[in-house]
């Protein structure tokens, strides 16, 4: 497997330090998205939304530079700014070429009007429709969404159970970015629902995200361990 493809791999498993080493030694495009998502991840989010801006505005290849607006539009919305990624991603869905990046276009749009505080079924379906088969990280991403657009419309139970397909699809895949994330979706689901296990939950999504360098994740539970009814919500953490 070629080196990018492998820190590729590592990186959406969450090893992403190691897959952050690898990527470093190319110079390629490829990995230039990689490491924007990477910084992502690991709470760098000025970096990640210039270097994707730069690829998205640079790229010959249109489904990178698809791909490389869909990581700036999180890089926004990860520091609370939901209306400026709305754009990037509607730019990202004209711009895809593969049913895979239209779907995670999409997904930034439903994301987006979540966290405006809005429902936005449409571009879940439409998600939901194009998401290649066996692709786990379209049908997490996709439980997420589901999950805090149930939470926006205070239906806790339903965003509960879209947060545990999230978690099972993420153990299943050995995502252990995802399944801290999933985690931190569930927690703040059982939370709404009045289920004291949520705290068992955050807990562990923070012990998982702290010990793999997702800082945003583990921060995000530990504000809400800290502030359990009026700290962080599900909306801090993006797509």
């Amino acid at each position: 497997m070629p080196s990018i493809e492998r820190a590729v791999t590592l990186a959406f498993a969450g090893k992403l330090r190691e897959a952050e080493r690898i990527a470093g030694e190319s110079s390629s495009p490829e990995a230039s998205w990689l490491r924007a998502y990477l910084h992502n991840c690991f709470g760098r989010f000025d970096q990640a939304l210039e270097l994707a801006m730069d690829l998205a505005q640079g790229s010959a290849d249109s489904d990178l530079a698809a791909r490389s607006l869909i990581t700036a539009a999180s890089s926004l919305r990860q520091t609370g700014r939901h209306l400026p990624a709305h754009p990037l991603d509607e730019s990202a869905m004209r711009l895809a070429t593969t049913d895979a990046t239209r779907a995670h276009a999409l997904i930034g749009l439903a994301a987006d009007a979540a966290g405006l505080g809005r429902e936005s079924s449409e571009p879940i379906e439409q998600a939901a429709a194009l998401a290649p088969p066996g692709d786990w990280r379209v049908r997490v991403r996709l439980a997420w969404v589901r999950c805090e657009q149930a939470l926006v419309a205070g239906r806790a139970r339903r965003a509960a159970t879209n947060a545990r397909d999230a978690l099972d699809r993420s153990r299943a895949a050995g995502a252990r970015r995802h399944e801290a994330k999933s985690l931190l979706f569930l927690a703040f689901s059982l939370r709404e629902a009045g289920d004291h296990d949520w705290v068992a939950d955050m807990k562990l999504a923070k012990s998982i995200a702290a010990r793999i360098g997702a800082a945003p994740v583990a921060a995000v539970a530990a504000e809400a361990l800290d502030a359990p009814r009026d700290g962080a919500s599900p909306a801090s953490q993006g797509r």
